[in-house]
């Protein structure tokens, strides 16, 4: 590990846990969206996270990937985008229980990693001031 071997693992975890928070934030901003006729309706995404290698510490997003899920379908035909026939709209199938839960999670893990840049600071200024003293 290098000197500074914390901040650079702690730093590509944070880039990491703030995409998984910004996809999040996404998906949940997207619960209620409806497709245009003809148009393709939104799919919740998720991150998919990977060690880094060839010799460097850390983690990265290898992709944010739509997941596969079967669209919600609610019976309004007053609305602008219900099926003609069926008076059906489509809406994306997001799971706002399991959105929250992960974006618990991420903020949590973002947290941690801060909490682990701020020790390594005081430690490193520690070990400077002893080097002075």
């Amino acid at each position: 590990m290098s000197l500074f071997g914390a901040f650079e693992i702690s730093g590509s975890a944070m880039k990491t846990f703030r995409t998984w928070m910004d996809t999040i934030a996404d998906n949940l901003a997207n619960t209620r969206s409806t497709n245009q006729p003809g148009g393709e309706i939104f799919r919740s995404k998720v991150v998919i996270a990977e060690a880094l290698g060839d010799g460097q510490q850390g983690v990265r997003v290898r992709e944010v990937r739509s997941r596969d899920e079967t669209s919600n379908f609610e019976y309004d035909p007053q609305h602008p985008f219900a099926d003609p026939v069926s008076g059906l709209v489509e809406y994306p199938a997001i799971d706002v229980g399991r959105e929250m839960t992960h974006l618990i999670a991420a903020q949590r893990g973002y947290q941690l990693n801060v909490a682990t840049i701020q020790t390594a600071r005081d430690a490193y200024q520690a070990a400077l001031r002893l080097g002075r003293g």
